[in-house]
């Protein structure tokens, strides 16, 4: 749970950046 927390920190940060993808 804490890594979805993190995801979403970062989604944040960089606003829907294809890293993951």
């Amino acid at each position: 749970m804490g890594v979805f927390l993190i995801l979403k920190l970062a989604t944040e940060i960089i606003p829907a950046e294809p890293l993951y993808q």
